[in-house]
């Protein structure tokens, strides 16, 4: 290679490498996850004695909810809330999440004491949230379980099931087709948290995914594929011999509106999705949310219909699926009207929650 290929190579890199800081400063000052300001924050921590921390997760307690003992005291229910960045929403404090607005109203109103484990992460899937009850909720023993969960599942289905392989009955992995798992070279993974790979991303896949013939229906085997999935969390719950709670899934726009979507709306669907349009995507959401109506019917499990009470609301979300502080505040209360003035003298201390009659399948 000759020294003025190389200068070429050379000045490649270092245009890159201005254009990735100009962006991590750019997204940093915005409030968003900048690698090199996460990376020099870790650096940069004081050295000796640490203060104990308040709030999870740690390596000991998993959870981005205030810092609990294993053990629950006799007088305390514990609230273990599963779903992805919906209720985890590292943009705001602990405190400011609907499972920790709901700890604190449920302390307000409550003759018990409440304790909240927030078992929500990023990119979690029904099958993800089933997994990690199954194996953490006999040692952190919750007492009521709910469920808020549906947006990143209509996407693995929308792969599985409308992409160019046939399902593989495997919850699907970002950048593979099949559901197996593929592993991902060093490179490629430091690539890919850069700010500009992101960025590009977010704006450069809408646009392609937008001159695609894309699908307005996601298809029954995709639905009962979704309802296997949530009778298995519900059986990780009974399992747990813990309350379970579903939720149906708001959206900052419903059915009705499907045809006259907002551009950032559908910019923000066709980013995550290449398979179902904007107009499908609201229709699944719509059809999924009455099959976790009918489960909680069948199953006799308490309902929380966070769609019927805050869809099309806009104020309540910051894009489509995600909250603004006033939406946390709105589903915090939903669940801690739905959960408050439980009785303690009875065989499950929350059965008059449930349908009449139902009492002995939710145990």
């Amino acid at each position: 290679m000759t020294f003025r290929t190389a200068s070429v190579y050379i000045w490649i890199i270092v245009l890159l490498g201005g254009v990735e800081l100009a962006l991590e400063c750019r997204g940093h000052y915005r409030g968003w996850d900048a690698p090199l300001f996460r990376a020099a924050a870790i650096s940069t921590k004081a050295v000796g004695e640490e203060k104990p921390a308040r709030y999870g997760p740690t390596r000991e307690f998993p959870f981005r909810s205030e810092i609990v003992s294993r053990e629950r005291p006799a007088d305390t229910s514990r609230l273990w809330v599963a779903s992805a960045s919906h209720a985890e929403d590292v943009r705001l404090s602990v405190e400011e999440t609907f499972p920790g607005q709901a700890a604190h109203l449920l302390n307000r109103t409550s003759k018990r004491h409440w304790q909240v484990l927030n078992a929500s992460r990023s990119g979690n899937l029904i099958a993800t949230n089933t997994a990690d009850l199954s194996r953490l909720g006999a040692r952190w023993q919750p007492s009521v379980v709910v469920l808020y969960q549906m947006s990143i599942d209509i996407v693995d289905l929308s792969r599985q099931y409308l992409g160019a392989t046939k399902p593989s009955g495997k919850p699907s992995r970002q950048g593979d087709e099949s559901g197996e798992a593929v592993p991902e070279s060093a490179l490629r993974k430091a690539a890919a948290e850069t700010t500009t790979y992101t960025t590009l991303k977010a704006n450069v896949t809408p646009w392609i995914a937008g001159q695609r013939v894309l699908a307005d229906d996601l298809g029954d085997a995709a639905e009962h594929d979704f309802e296997r999935r949530i009778r298995n969390f519900l059986h990780a719950v009974r399992e747990s011999g813990a309350l379970a709670v579903l939720t149906t899934f708001a959206t900052s726009h419903g059915k009705e509106e499907a045809g006259r979507l907002p551009l950032s709306v559908r910019q923000f669907m066709l980013r995550y999705n290449r398979y179902l349009s904007p107009e499908g995507w609201v229709r699944s959401v719509a059809r999924f949310n009455g099959i976790v109506r009918h489960i909680a019917s069948e199953e006799g499990v308490v309902l929380v219909d966070c769609e019927q009470a805050m869809t099309s609301e806009v104020r309540y979300f910051r894009d489509y699926v995600h909250f603004t502080p006033a939406g946390h505040k709105k589903v915090a209360e939903l669940l801690s009207e739905k959960l408050r003035g439980v009785p303690l003298d009875t065989g499950h201390p929350y059965s008059e929650l449930l349908p009449e009659g139902r009492a002995g399948k939710n145990r």
